[in-house]
């Protein structure tokens, strides 16, 4: 059951992010005291990407010219030259598009390598415990893999992981605050806990069974 916070309409779980994205300048004043239980587009994504890399490096955003035909704006291009979110063709960015949880997964890596400066390395045999797994979609299931044994992103309470299913807002700023967390050196627990511990990560309380990674979450990420 999802509880309501002092942000709008937005679910308590994601407060705490919230707070944080606004107090990064990622997120808008106006922004977080809108709904952001709704879908998010890929242009937000990318806005809100490169906030957080902005915020986590120092970088200096340029006035850069767009190679898409569908959009000028500097966000997306400027995510695309740091490899965090591409385009969906060699000329579309399809701005006003959702984005799938397998999708963000992929994204979200993008962005953690990109801030961290490190290459992304996957599985060459994705393996993962979620009930769906073998139902992605084929590229995704190393991004998806490789985002669960990280940390980024987790599944829903009956064990699947829904990749078909669009991000919200709050979702996707949970999993950027995130990623700026690293690199200030906030530790993400890792799925290999001792038996019954209650770990807190970015606004979720939930309980990690000893040896395996199915995790009982209020709301999934």
């Amino acid at each position: 059951m999802f509880c309501t916070s002092t942000y709008a309409m937005n679910s308590e779980w994601a407060e705490e992010s919230i707070q944080k994205a606004q107090s990064a300048g990622i997120l808008t004043p106006v922004q977080a005291s809108s709904d952001l239980t709704k879908p998010i587009t890929r242009l937000d994504i990318a806005i809100l990407s490169v906030k957080a890399y902005i915020n986590a490096t120092g970088y200096e955003m340029e006035n850069v010219k767009s190679h898409f035909t569908d959009t000028n704006n500097p966000y997306a291009e400027t995510a695309y030259q740091l490899g965090i979110l591409y385009g969906t063709s060699d000329t579309e960015f399809t701005p006003y598009s959702n984005t799938t949880r397998q999708e963000m997964s992929k994204i979200i890596l993008s962005l953690k390598s990109a801030i961290l400066g490190e290459e992304l390395i996957l599985p060459h045999n994705p393996q993962s415990e979620f009930t769906d797994f073998d139902n992605l979609t084929q590229w995704a299931k190393p991004y998806v893999s490789k985002a669960a044994q990280d940390g980024l992103i987790m599944g829903y309470p009956d064990g699947s992981f829904g990749g078909d299913i669009n991000i919200t807002w709050e979702q996707a700023i949970s999993l950027i605050t995130r990623c700026t967390e690293l690199k200030d050196g906030v530790e993400i627990p890792t799925l290999d806990a001792s038996p019954k511990q209650e770990i807190d990560l970015s606004g979720y309380v939930g309980t990690v069974e000893h040896g395996t990674t199915r995790i009982k979450w209020n709301n999934p990420s």
